[in-house]
């Protein structure tokens, strides 16, 4: 909550303005993407205490997949939809996605029983378990500029792959390290190398972003992604190779 208040009045004065003229919000397909997936995710946190047969968890499990169904006909339909459905024609958005919700599934899942590890077997209070993560926590932030400088010289998919493995190993490390006795310094290891692979493959990944804008692929949408001129000239329909050449000055008469 505190990070939030001050992330709020930050982003009016940090972000520049991204609104398009002649556009509209999407709110019918917003409240499908919001009420959809919060259905499902109520009907999953209630199933264990209410009975996971019960006619309330089910129910709303209906429910969320209805809002979710009737998000995607939505989308087809609507003149500016939220989510381009033509983007998952695709193939680097479409594999970009699945390994962003394979590592979030492996993160999320990982830093949770992290913390409740590091709370229970040494007996430390919450906030002391969280600032004890930030060795991996903090670390896309010192390694995600180190891999953007290597992005064009190694590529894209190979510093993803990359990441993805440092992810693996990291909790691969905790696993095999943790024990009721183990010190912290036997931990931070497996951290540093998971928050590694996260900014390697975050950085990995937003370099692979402007070839969504390559001869022959669907653009409806793309200019939300990048409506910024800086971006525009990143996702420019020529690849680097068939850019004109700078124009050369003629030179002065004597």
């Amino acid at each position: 909550m505190p990070v939030g208040l001050v992330a709020v009045p930050l982003a009016r004065v940090v972000l520049g303005e991204s609104s398009l003229p002649g556009t509209r919000i999407d709110l019918l397909g917003m409240a499908l993407a919001t009420c959809g997936p919060v259905a499902v995710v109520w009907a999953i946190v209630h199933g264990e205490s209410d009975g996971w047969t019960s006619r309330t968890v089910l129910g709303t499990f209906a429910a969320g997949a209805v809002l979710l169904a009737a998000f995607v006909l939505w989308e087809r339909r609507a003149r500016q939809p939220l989510l381009p459905l033509s983007l998952y024609r695709i193939r680097p958005f479409v594999l970009s996605n699945v390994v962003s919700v394979a590592m979030y599934f492996g993160f999320f899942g990982s830093i949770f029983l992290l913390a409740q590890y590091l709370q229970v077997a040494p007996e430390r209070s919450p906030l002391h378990a969280g600032v004890l993560t930030l060795a991996w926590t903090l670390m896309p932030t010192f390694v995600a500029p180190l891999a953007g400088a290597l992005t064009d010289r190694v590529g894209g998919g190979r510093l993803m792959a990359l990441g993805l493995f440092l992810q693996a190993a990291g909790p691969a490390w905790l696993a095999l390290a943790a024990g009721p006795d183990t010190p912290y310094t036997r931990l931070v290891g497996g951290m540093v190398i998971a928050g590694a692979g996260m900014g390697v493959r975050l950085r990995a990944d937003g370099g692979r972003g402007p070839r969504l804008g390559r001869p022959g692929a669907p653009r409806q949408g793309l200019g939300r992604q990048h409506h910024r001129p800086r971006d525009r000239r990143r996702a420019g329909h020529r690849r680097p190779e068939q850019r004109l050449p700078p124009l050369r000055q003629r030179p002065r008469r004597p």
